[in-house]
C-alpha cells in the first residue's frame, strides 16, 4: 500500500479557484486510480500559498473525500 503526502497547488493570479479545482479533481482522481490507500493536502502558508481559501477549491477536495 501507498498514498500521497504533502501534495498541492498555490491558486494563479486570475483564477478565482475554479482552475485549481479541476487540477485537484484530476490529480485525485488519478491518485485513486493508481490505488492510493491515504492522500493528504498540504493546506499551509509556507513557501507559498497552498490554502484552500476559496470554495471551488474546498468543494472539488471535500468531493474527492471517502470514509
Amino acid at each position: 500500500p501507498f498514498g500521497f503526502a504533502e501534495w498541492a497547488s498555490p491558486r494563479l493570479p486570475g483564477d478565482d479557484g475554479t482552475a485549481r479545482a479541476a487540477w485537484i479533481s484530476a490529480a485525485t482522481q488519478e491518485q485513486a486510480r493508481l490505488g492510493a490507500v491515504f492522500s493528504t493536502y498540504f493546506d499551509a502558508n509556507l513557501d507559498g500559498d497552498f490554502r484552500l481559501t476559496d470554495k471551488p477549491s474546498q468543494d472539488a477536495l471535500r468531493s474527492a473525500i471517502t470514509c
